[in-house]
């Protein structure tokens, strides 16, 4: 997802049961406003996506340290039903992410000195060495044409190339061997 898109993300966007969350809105900085939510990117940016199982829990406990937060501040919280919110519940600032994602690459060495897109990236790039068709990518990142995927990850797509050529050959020479 991009990051405004993150933000951009209410409550009822996420199906529990079904295991599903839809992507309909999407968080921008306006100049004198802060942050503020619009329609996304393009039309296919609007997207149904799986959740993962790994993130269920971690949204139930934000969602119910939010509903803490609501009691203890009462009139004082903003009830706009975000996901990702301030301490009284307004729409998160677009920049939070990067400032956390850069608080977390100083606390943790593996963490490569990499942008928090570069996740978007390293998504694609994983989905594409591991034969997802293009279109499938495509829909996942909500590109509005399969040709600004294939632009943006062509040179991931030629090393796949090349990779599904050498294990073709070593299957032809496993072949020749056994005859």
């Amino acid at each position: 997802m991009r990051r405004g898109e993150i933000i951009g993300l209410k409550w009822n966007d996420i199906d529990f049961e079904r295991m599903t969350f839809e992507i309909k809105r999407a968080a921008t900085p306006v100049k004198g406003e802060g942050t503020v939510t619009d329609k996304t990117k393009n039309v296919k940016s609007m997207r149904k996506l799986e959740l993962p199982e790994v993130m269920k829990p971690i949204l139930l406990s934000l969602r119910a340290k939010q509903s803490e937060s609501k009691l203890r501040l009462d009139e004082k919280w903003i009830d706009e039903n975000w996901i990702f919110t301030q301490w009284n519940g307004a729409l998160m600032s677009i920049h939070t992410p990067d400032i956390w994602w850069s608080k977390m690459k100083r606390e943790h060495d593996k963490i490569p000195d990499k942008t928090l897109h570069t996740l978007r990236h390293t998504f694609a790039t994983y989905l594409i060495n591991n034969n997802v068709p293009l279109s499938a990518v495509s829909g996942a990142l909500g590109h509005a044409q399969q040709s600004t995927t294939l632009n943006i990850y062509s040179h991931v797509l030629e090393d796949s190339k090349k990779a599904a050529m050498q294990a073709h050959e070593a299957h032809i020479m496993g072949l020749k061997k056994q005859v």
